[in-house]
């Protein structure tokens, strides 16, 4: 269990397209403490999409801070 409240801090999901239609077989929810958001600003604010994706920086910052987490699939 976690001791603070937690929002949603991203999703996603995974699947294949089959016949024309795109079958999710897996969903991904990422909850995180609030606070996360202003310690991450100063980091990663101005990037670009392209930048936080490259390497998974935005993954990779997110696992790495001090705050309360959880994924669930």
């Amino acid at each position: 269990g976690c001791s603070k409240e937690l929002v949603l801090g991203g999703a996603g999901d995974r699947g294949l397209e089959i016949n024309g239609k795109f079958i999710k077989f897996t969903a991904i929810g990422i909850y995180v403490e609030e606070a996360i958001v202003p310690y991450l600003s100063p980091k990663l604010g101005g990037k670009s999409v392209e930048e936080l994706c490259e390497k998974e920086l935005l993954f990779e910052e997110v696992i790495a801070a001090p705050f309360e987490k959880v994924v669930r699939v």
